[in-house]
């Protein structure tokens, strides 16, 4: 991730503040293709970086027509920050171009969208199921989790019978995982520490500080605006 002066991780809201690149509301800006986008357009990453060699969704594809200057997407293309025509959406169809999943970086989760130099806050990682529920009321450590197990992702590392992934953490270090809610990653309920699935915001965490890892193609000032996709 590239990051500013007080290192904070970039957000396309903060960089394209007169609308050279996308018009509209600030918030709306912040999708992952942007924030990817972002990153390519000033050369912290390549477009083959952004796509797992290990991929199994066949609408994930590397993109090969990545505009570096004056992309004809931007509302001033001279002007542009980013290429706005990456895409990240491969539902419905469509192909994306993104293979991993980072923070969702929203409300006040955003103070985690940075160098923290944390060894407990995920912040990108291979993407994971959808997860409909997670029960804690056998072991907050241990939660019994519902999940959808003919994911695409549940195939990218290991037997398909479990989720394996690697995720990197805010020190920059990285682990394999081989459960959706590691041991390192915890939030704190009434002093009781609870296993954090990392691909679902858990009601119990009422002060939203929860890992919440997903690719969204869509932002916007409000939770709703957002839109999470899986595979």
């Amino acid at each position: 991730m590239s990051s500013t002066q007080n290192d904070s991780f970039v957000l396309p809201s903060w960089v394209d503040k007169v609308d050279t690149t996308v018009a509209g509301d600030p918030s709306a800006k912040d999708t992952t293709a942007n924030v990817v986008s972002y990153m390519i357009y000033n050369g912290f990453i390549g477009p083959e970086l952004c796509v797992s060699p290990a991929e199994t969704n066949p609408a994930i594809q590397i993109n090969t027509t990545f505009q570096y200057s004056n992309p004809a997407a931007a509302v001033e293309p001279a002007m542009a920050l980013w290429d706005p025509a990456f895409s990240v959406d491969f539902t419905n169809g469509k192909v994306g171009n993104f293979s991993y999943a980072h923070l969702f970086p929203f409300g006040t989760r955003k103070i985690k969208w940075s160098n923290s130099f944390s060894a407990t806050e995920p912040v990108i990682g291979n993407r994971g199921p959808r997860v409909s529920s997670v029960d804690y009321s056998s072991d907050p450590m241990r939660p019994q989790m519902v999940y959808d197990r003919n994911s695409f992702t549940m195939a990218i590392h290991g037997p398909r019978r479990s989720w394996e992934g690697h995720v990197a953490y805010n020190d920059n270090h990285v682990d394999f995982e081989t459960t959706l809610a590691p041991k390192a990653s915890t939030f704190k309920k009434s002093s009781i520490s609870f296993a954090d699935c990392l691909f679902f915001d858990e009601p119990e965490d009422t002060d939203d500080l929860n890992t919440l890892l997903g690719i969204f193609t869509t932002a916007g000032p409000a939770n709703i605006d957002w839109t999470h996709i899986w595979d």
